[in-house]
């Protein structure tokens, strides 16, 4: 009996004992069991966190895609609207080299026009002078005459002087040969003078026409069909042949005007270049600006990607905790695994 009693007093003591270990263990595990549970829900939290700033990051990309789009659009717009600007300048540059090629052909053409007139104004000047001394010749001439013709009234009164009569006679038909020879001559050289003012006026009025046609081309060239009026040439015809030094006048005024108006035509030409070259550089430094505002948002956009890429691994690696090892049975170690995914 006593033998029983000690028998069951040491399987009560390892019951006891068993039981003691068994109450530590669970305490063990109740902890670990918390412990799992609190990291459990930090993760879960961490898990909510993530995927908000997930979303986020999500519409953000979306948004800067979106500007993207919006930048490539306005690029594109940007990019023809050069390609337009660089066309039409090259139009006004080949428009304003043809206004130069025109306006020196004309300037040559009115060079020479200039020399002819002044060729033709020294003629006139000189003929001018020649009839001036002819006039004088004629005047002293007809002095001579009347002189001569006192001297015959005079001679004529004395009978004894037939011979100094005749001879005087003969020397007054010399004077009357040589006067009709200057004055054969004077109307010879004011035909000729005439002849050279006609002439003269038929060359100015072939000028002033060849004149108004080339301006009237280079017209039509540049301002694309506009009339303008022929009131001055015309008027400047008309007083030409009145006058042949009020036609050379006339000329030179339409000369300059002619002059002033391709001047006037270039500067607006090279306004218009100006202003275009002004705008086609605007237009440069916003697309150069829009390239690198476009390139600062791929970095963005590349750097978001990298962000979120790391923060899912990131995610990945903490949603998978090590499993822990428990001493205990198998339905124990079942439960603490279900607990701990």
């Amino acid at each position: 009996m006593e033998k029983e009693k000690s028998k069951h007093a040491d399987q009560i003591l390892q019951l006891k004992t068993n039981l003691n270990e068994a109450l530590e263990e669970a305490l063990r595990l109740g902890s670990k069991i918390d412990a799992e549970e609190m990291r459990q829900l930090e993760i879960t939290q961490t898990l909510s966190l993530f995927q908000e700033e997930n979303n986020d990051l999500k519409q953000s990309l979306t948004g800067v895609e979106h500007d993207k789009s919006s930048f490539n659009e306005r690029l594109d717009k940007l990019s023809a609207e050069k390609n337009n600007l660089q066309q039409e300048l090259s139009v006004k540059d080949r428009k304003l080299y043809e206004a130069l090629k025109s306006l020196t052909h004309f300037e040559l053409k009115a060079a020479k026009a200039e020399q002819e007139r002044d060729r033709r104004e020294l003629e006139l000047e000189n003929a001018q002078e020649d009839v001036e001394r002819l006039k004088k010749t004629t005047a002293s001439l007809e002095r001579e005459t009347e002189e001569l013709i006192g001297q015959i009234s005079i001679l004529q009164l004395d009978s004894n002087a037939d011979s100094l009569y005749q001879e005087l006679l003969d020397k007054m038909k010399g004077k009357d040969v040589q006067h009709e020879k200057d004055l054969y001559a004077l109307e010879t050289r004011l035909a000729t003078v005439t002849q050279e003012k006609n002439n003269l006026e038929a060359v100015n009025n072939e000028k002033i026409s060849a004149l108004q046609s080339s301006l009237e081309s280079i017209k039509q060239q540049l301002l694309k069909k506009q009339r303008c009026s022929d009131d001055t040439s015309s008027i400047s015809s008309k007083t030409s042949k009145s006058h042949l030094k009020q036609t050379v006048v006339e000329l030179e005024d339409s000369v300059g005007a002619i002059k002033n108006h391709y001047e006037n035509k270039i500067r607006i030409l090279q306004h218009a270049l100006d202003s275009a070259r002004k705008k086609m550089e605007k237009y440069e430094r916003k697309i150069n600006d829009l390239t690198t505002l476009l390139e600062e948002n791929s970095s963005v956009v590349d750097v978001l990607h990298r962000k979120l890429k790391m923060k899912s691994k990131h995610n990945q690696s903490q949603a998978q905790p090590k499993r822990p090892t428990v001493r205990s049975s198998k339905s124990e170690e079942t439960e603490v695994s279900e607990v701990s995914y």
